[in-house]
This record gives C-alpha cells, sequence and structure tokens, in this order.
C-alpha cells in the first residue's frame, strides 16, 4: 500500500475497449484506469497506495452494463521489511561493531537476536515496538553477560511486521 499506484493486466473473454475496471472491498471502491485493452487482455492502473490492507474484488462492465466480478483478484500488502548489515566482519578488541539498520513499512515488535552455529542464545540486541522507518542498532561483539565473544560465525536472527530473516556476522579475535 506504499506504492502510489500498480498496473495490472486483466485476461478474459472479448473485452470492449470502452469497459471499466475497479476493485472493491466492503463499501470502498478504486476505480481503474484502462492503459490499453484489446478483445482479450487489459491494461489498468489502479491508485492503491494508503488504501485499506487485505484482498480486494475486480469487477469488470462493459458499455452495456454486463459485468464480471473475480473475488480476492488483488491483495494489498505492506512492504516486507529488511536488515542492513554494515561491518558485518567485527574485531571487537580494536573497538570495531556492527550497524544493523531495520527498516520495516508497518509498525510493531522488532527483536534481534545473536545466536550460535549450534542456536545457542548469544545476546538479545533489541526487542521493542517501534514506528515503521528505519531503527539503527549496533552489536560490539559482546555477550549478554557481558563478555566478549569468542571468535566464530554467529547468526543474527531479525523478526517484524512482514520481517523474518537471518543474517550473519563474523568476529575475529
Amino acid at each position: 500500500n506504499s506504492n502510489a499506484s500498480g498496473d495490472f493486466t486483466v485476461t478474459g473473454d472479448i473485452f470492449s475497449t470502452l469497459a471499466t475496471a475497479k476493485l472493491v472491498q466492503g463499501l470502498t471502491t478504486i476505480a481503474g484506469t484502462i492503459l490499453s485493452s484489446n478483445d482479450q487482455t487489459m491494461t489498468v492502473s489502479f491508485a492503491t497506495q494508503g488504501q485499506s490492507l487485505g484482498p480486494w474484488d475486480l469487477t469488470v462492465v462493459n458499455p452495456v452494463g454486463i459485468s464480471g466480478t473475480l473475488a480476492s483478484a488483488l491483495f494489498i500488502d505492506f512492504q516486507a521489511g529488511s536488515i542492513l548489515l554494515t561491518d558485518n566482519l567485527i574485531r571487537p578488541r580494536l573497538g570495531e561493531r556492527t550497524k544493523i539498520d531495520v527498516t520495516i513499512y508497518n509498525s510493531g515488535t522488532v527483536k534481534l537476536q545473536l545466536y550460535t552455529l549450534r542456536g545457542d542464545l548469544v545476546a538479545t540486541l533489541f526487542n521493542q515496538d517501534i514506528v515503521a522507518g528505519t531503527q539503527t542498532v549496533y552489536w560490539d561483539g559482546k555477550t549478554a553477560q557481558g563478555n566478549k565473544a569468542a571468535s566464530g560465525l554467529y547468526l543474527l536472527h531479525a523478526v517484524g511486521p512482514k520481517l523474518e530473516t537471518v543474517q550473519k556476522i563474523v568476529v575475529i579475535k
């Protein structure tokens, strides 16, 4: 729902070049702009930015009023979140740290946990509700107890609104 508009190709039988298309969810309607049309396909643009999340029905009406509806033709959702690691090869003894940028497009709880390859929890780096946008967190190579982590490969597990990913961080002493 963050894109200003989306272009969709609708296929069917015997479309008129004067047909109309709309998306409907409950009492809300988004009128489509026909970009191109022939007897079996039409390309329609819908302004979906800021619209309600969830399934939308597509209704196409020809010039004489005959219509067809495809239930749940489009699902509007928010964009998936992402993680960007900067300096994920660190030497904590030299004061180096990993910068973790978490971007989400819907407010909610974000949790960042660091694990060993065996699956042992090293530290919970972040566990808070945040608003949509980017949150920056740093890891200085220390465990939850404040000890320096051993040299090796660690897995950062990030979970949040439409976000679940694992990234690698390497510690060298």
